[in-house]
């Protein structure tokens, strides 16, 4: 269940997105998991001060709801079964029909966030490229789609800039393309995936300037640590860079999520945003679910935060946002995915430190324990990745220290050069 606030008509309304079940419990439905909008007026006048009041009473809501949503999972009510294709199945089904379908089939079968991803990749991308082509399902060959994966590759961005699109957007394209057409081999609309082993081209790096990842020593991040001590955004920096969290891993931390008796902080929960915000009590993948010790240095910044918390849960009185999360600005309302990385932008550039991004952080961090001397399994084990290839081709840098060292290591193990200058003359 997510919401947000609008202004309409001189008020703050609230607007829930979730299943029909729950945001309409009176009313029937044949498609109880099906995802709907309902807005609830706070009937607060749309000014500042009354904005976070009203953000207040959202939450209370959503935490309702997310019970009566708990309650009717329990029950098993809220379980539909895989809709068909509404298309007929014939040859004369286009692509793109085919493919707008299945995106709204897939609406409240998968997660929000994941939907919402592919519904940009859809209906910015695949779908205006195709319908020029006007292709039916039956005409697809794999060169249309290595042909798409280069266009967007090389040139096929939306916001005119130069250049293509990420590499990792381009895969992104590839697997939903392969996906919605593996479905369409199921319900018989063709025989076989024509995307299936279409491969994404590579782009060429012409300079070190090229790359895009950023690392980090230690040096330079304790060096940035403490140009940032000042800066609101500094706890989420420092717990982010030493467990190597995601943004979504770090701003999901809840209280619940933490043992001081134990000394353990669990990574169980996530906050991501494509065009809405969820908050989700999941992570990305079965592997990014990990329990770590909770250091010392971790145990005294949360013990602070939550006494912090606790004064500006006095002073905000009922202007003050309650939630359970570890992570939130002074006067308890939840940060946002996407300012994030722009704060943490401002306020490196406030301090004169290089610009990245805050995913940098994560690879920052592998590449310091790799420094440290931890092997991949070591690295990989610590980023909860779900193989060590990720690992090692993705976040694996070896630092300018590194390579030092590694020089002066081999320094001597082979016998000096020799060079026979008498023959040499001869040979003149």
């Amino acid at each position: 269940m997510t919401g947000s606030l609008h202004e309409k008509n001189g008020k703050w309304q609230m607007v829930f997105y979730g299943s029909a079940a729950v945001l309409f419990p009176d009313k029937k439905t044949d498609k109880p998991d099906k995802k709907v909008c309902r807005w609830i007026s706070s009937n607060l006048e749309a000014t500042p001060r009354n904005k976070n009041i009203a953000a207040k009473i959202m939450f209370s809501k959503i935490a309702d709801y997310d019970h009566l949503e708990k309650t009717l999972n329990e029950r098993g009510t809220l379980h539909t079964e895989l809709d068909e294709p509404a298309l007929c199945c014939s040859a004369n089904v286009l692509f793109t029909d085919f493919l707008s379908d299945w995106l709204n089939r897939k609406r409240g079968q998968i997660q929000q966030s994941t939907w919402e991803k592919y519904e940009i990749y859809t209906n910015r991308h695949i779908i205006p490229y195709f319908s020029e082509l006007g292709l039916r399902l039956t005409d697809l060959k794999p060169r249309h789609f290595a042909d798409y994966y280069q266009y967007k590759s090389t040139g096929g961005r939306l916001d005119g800039k130069a250049g293509g699109l990420d590499i990792t957007s381009v895969r992104g394209h590839a697997a939903l393309i392969r996906t919605v057409l593996n479905d369409a081999v199921i319900f018989e609309y063709i025989n076989g995936n024509p995307a299936q082993n279409v491969p994404v081209p590579k782009r060429a790096r012409t300079n070190a300037k090229s790359a895009k990842n950023v690392y980090m020593t230690a040096d330079e991040a304790n060096e940035m640590l403490r140009a940032l001590q000042g800066e609101e955004i500094y706890p989420l920096v420092y717990v982010t860079i030493i467990y190597g969290l995601r943004k979504s891993e770090v701003l999901g931390l809840k209280w619940d999520a933490v043992d001081f008796e134990k000394n353990t902080l669990e990574i169980k929960s996530t906050v991501v945003k494509n065009k809405t915000i969820v908050y989700k009590d999941t992570t990305k993948t079965e592997s990014s679910h990990a329990t770590f010790e909770l250091l010392p240095e971790i145990k005294d910044l949360l013990l602070a935060i939550r006494e912090r918390q606790e004064r500006n849960r006095i002073e905000y009185e009922e202007l003050y946002t309650q939630s359970d999360y570890i992570f939130t600005q002074p006067d308890g309302r939840l940060y946002r995915p996407d300012s994030v990385t722009r704060t943490f932008q401002r306020s490196l550039k406030r301090h004169g430190l290089p610009e990245m991004r805050f995913h940098d952080l994560r690879h920052s961090t592998a590449s310091i324990l790799f420094d440290k001397g931890w092997d991949l399994e070591a690295v990989k084990a610590w980023l909860r990745h779900a193989d060590v290839e990720t690992t090692s081709n993705i976040y694996l840098h070896i630092s300018k220290n590194r390579k030092h060292l590694l020089a002066a290591e081999i320094h001597g193990t082979f016998i000096a050069p020799y060079l026979d200058d008498n023959n040499d003359k001869g040979k003149k």
